[in-house]
């Protein structure tokens, strides 16, 4: 049971964010040039300068309420930098305990910072994602395949055979199913100068996004292997497939049994990355 704390948290911050993603909309909204006097054109200026005097004092009160609401309302929610991608046992904890809490928490800031990541990377200046469906998300997962998120809690730290491989990949697939369903990612705004950017990614960035999450926590949730994983060559590797191979894996989200066909999709391809 979600605390009502993580609720207020993440309502708070997600709401201070839509705020934010609107007055920074409006602050980077350049003035093509057209006929009328200088001083129309000044005044224009001052008012665009205005705003995104704006966008900055609201993007620092942004990180202030965040971080005093952190601290203030929950000491054990941990401020360091998400490692990611992680075993896709790590995002599920026993029911009522204290590592579920933190393991729901864990969920929402790990795939919260990558796909914000994700879309910096591609040129985006302004996104709005909500935490808070993200945390929806997640209980669809817990309501609808509660079984699976217990077999393969279970068979995490005792054995790496065939079936519970598969598990864990369908878990991973059942996690992006309900992540692109629910679609946090609600606003991405890209630079006029971006070039490059995956078809999937414009056609439906949620998709994109959660498609990458999904098939990187896939690759690291296979089997204990010999040598330390490079996360950072997984992820890349993830988006490269992603973006190759988007149309099918859109086709399985998308499949009357979007579960098992994102299952097939995802086990046919984490076996070849590294």
């Amino acid at each position: 049971m979600r605390h009502l704390s993580d609720d207020i948290v993440l309502s708070v911050k997600d709401a201070v964010r839509n705020l934010r993603y609107a007055l920074r909309s409006e602050a980077g909204y350049r003035f093509l040039p057209a006929v009328g006097s200088v001083a129309h054109h000044s005044r224009r200026a001052i008012e665009v300068s205005r705003r995104q005097r704006i966008a900055g004092l609201v993007d620092r009160v942004f990180t202030d309420v965040e971080s005093g609401a952190l601290a203030l309302i929950s000491t054990n929610r941990g401020g360091s930098r998400i490692v990611f991608p992680r075993p896709v046992w790590a995002y599920f904890g026993d029911a009522g305990s204290r590592s579920e809490e933190a393991a729901e928490r864990l969920f929402v800031r790990a795939h919260y910072q990558v796909a914000k990541d994700l879309l910096h990377k591609f040129g985006a200046r302004n996104i709005l994602i909500f935490e808070h469906v993200m945390s929806r998300a997640r209980d669809a997962v817990l309501a609808r395949h509660g079984d699976l998120v217990r077999s393969v809690r279970a068979s995490a730290a005792m054995f790496f055979d065939e079936e519970s491989s598969l598990d864990r990949t369908r878990l991973c697939a059942a996690i992006t199913c309900c992540l692109v369903k629910a679609r946090p990612i609600k606003e991405a705004e890209f630079n006029d100068t971006a070039s490059g950017l995956p078809q999937g990614l414009v056609a439906s960035t949620n998709a994109f996004c959660f498609l990458v999450t999904g098939l990187a926590t896939a690759v690291v949730s296979r089997e204990e292997g010999p040598e330390p994983l490079d996360l950072a060559e997984i992820l890349a590797s993830a988006v490269s497939v992603v973006d190759v191979r988007f149309g099918r894996f859109l086709a399985a989200v998308q499949a009357p049994d979007a579960v098992e066909a994102l299952t097939s999709e995802f086990a046919k391809i984490a076996p070849f990355l590294p």
